[in-house]
């Protein structure tokens, strides 16, 4: 049987341990607390962190804290960049801190596309070359999902192209200059010749820019169809390029003979309605060649017009109208004994006579001159045309 003062002394004993066992306890756990990481710390590992691009680790470091405030450098987190492209989430297991961050700002966009433009031709977008130029003067290129292109046209055409460019940077504006056409060539894949038929698959268009290069249209087109005629006018046609005429070849005919549709004299006004050309074939058919244009002329016999026809090109004429044989003078003589010319008529071989409009003549003989007793020869020029006659004087 024990006692109750050695209870009491057990009790004391023992409530002694139990208090010393809790305090070890309490101790071994408060420690444990002051040393378990509770927040995370974000430090900017560069001072250059630009707007319009994303955070990465590369650009950061990231440090757990304890309650004691003791840091210790972390690898293992994750870097979420937001939509407002300031903000950035850092998480570390259960830790995460969100971050505002003070950018480099962008002061504007530049944007050029980068490849020679023809008529024609398509827009590709991603030969557009777009940067953003920040404050500290740094460029950088923008990838294609960080802006966006409006107004690109289905086709270039021979004119200034507007693209505009938008960003989250800013904007800019493109402008596109095509290199300009300077000719058009058709050929065709062996002789068009008058009675052939014709076949577009042999018409090749050849198209040459300003810059030397060349191409080969691939969207030519013609309205003519079937066998190919003297007057036969054959248009090729490109919807980007242009239109061009298709040359027949006329080795086929044998020759060409001039006539008009009135007679023709010296000195006549000749239009494309008065002269008349027929061709004469290999076959030895005949076929006049129509569409002639050129521009009117004032002819006299020997001069060669040059007239242009749809189906022949430009075909050179020796025109032979019924020539002047004289001319004879209305004239009176002055009182210093110089010669007034009122008038002068032309005088043909077929007998016609025709007056001339003396503000078409212009003299070469000096009229100031005074006459000499007997002929006097009188010099001048009729459209261009030198004549001469003779006046005689009997003093």
């Amino acid at each position: 049987m024990i006692e109750h003062k050695e209870i009491t002394e057990m009790g004391k004993k023992l409530k002694c341990g139990v208090l010393s066992g809790m305090l070890v306890l309490s101790c071994t756990i408060g420690g444990y607390v002051f040393f378990v990481p509770t927040s995370i710390n974000v430090k900017a590992e560069s001072h250059r962190i630009y707007e319009m691009t994303d955070v990465t680790k590369d650009d950061i470091s990231v440090y757990s804290r304890t309650l004691f405030g003791s840091e210790s450098k972390i690898a293992d987190y994750d870097v979420k960049n937001e939509d407002d492209d300031k903000t950035i989430i850092v998480t570390a297991g259960h830790m995460s801190k969100k971050c505002v961050l003070n950018k480099i700002p962008v002061e504007y966009i530049t944007a050029e596309y980068k490849d020679t433009v023809f008529p024609g031709d398509k827009l590709s977008a991603d030969k557009f070359l777009v940067k953003a130029v920040y404050k500290d003067n740094t460029t950088k290129k923008l990838l294609t999902s960080e802006y966006t292109l409006s107004d690109l046209p289905n086709t270039v055409e021979d004119k200034v192209v507007s693209v505009k460019v938008k960003s989250d940077g800013g904007n800019a504006t493109v402008k596109i200059r095509p290199v300009k056409v300077s000719g058009l060539k058709v050929s065709y894949d062996g002789d068009l010749k008058v009675g052939d038929t014709f076949d577009i698959s042999k018409v090749k268009m050849t198209v040459t820019f300003e810059d030397g290069s060349s191409k080969t249209a691939d969207d030519i087109s013609s309205d003519f169809e079937g066998t190919v005629a003297m007057d036969s006018v054959i248009n090729i046609k490109s919807k980007r390029y242009g239109e061009q005429k298709l040359s027949i070849d006329t080795s086929n005919i044998s020759k060409l003979d001039i006539g008009y549709t009135k007679n023709v004299y010296e000195g006549d006004e000749l239009t494309p309605d008065i002269l008349k050309i027929t061709a004469t074939m290999a076959d030895n058919t005949t076929s006049e060649v129509k569409g002639l244009s050129f521009d009117s002329t004032h002819v006299f016999y020997g001069d060669v017009v040059e007239a242009k026809s749809e189906s022949l090109g430009t075909l050179k004429c020796t025109i032979k109208p019924v020539k002047v044989t004289d001319f004879t003078v209305d004239a009176s003589v002055k009182n210093d004994d110089t010669l007034h010319v009122r008038g002068l008529t032309a005088v043909y071989e077929d007998g016609t006579t025709k007056k001339l409009n003396m503000s078409d003549v212009e003299f070469v003989t000096d009229m100031s001159q005074k006459l000499t007793t007997g002929e006097n020869q009188i010099k001048f020029k009729w459209f261009g045309h030198e004549f001469s006659t003779v006046v005689t004087y009997k003093g």
